[in-house]
């Protein structure tokens, strides 16, 4: 094999060592922020479940009222009856 042969199979080389590296690298970033996202999506599934919670809870107070109150003008519409 000549020297110039040789020559240009390790800038080949290096060339691709480069490429390589620079594949690694973007496929990390490209796994980091795929990670974060997840996160993310995670944290917001919970707060949404939170709110979803809080939200059933003042519609079952609400209807509660509502139903107590319903209760209240019967009682104060019923006939008197005399004894």
């Amino acid at each position: 094999m000549t020297v110039e042969a040789k020559e240009l199979i390790r800038v080949h080389l290096s060339e691709n060592q480069d490429l390589v590296r620079d594949l690694q690298d973007r496929l990390r970033m490209a796994q980091e922020e795929s990670d974060l996202q997840a996160k993310r999506r995670m944290d917001v599934e919970k707060m949404l479940m939170k709110r979803e919670t809080a939200y059933e809870e003042l519609l079952d107070r609400t209807a509660s009222n509502q139903s107590m109150a319903v209760e209240d003008i019967k009682v104060s519409y019923r006939p008197l009856t005399v004894c």
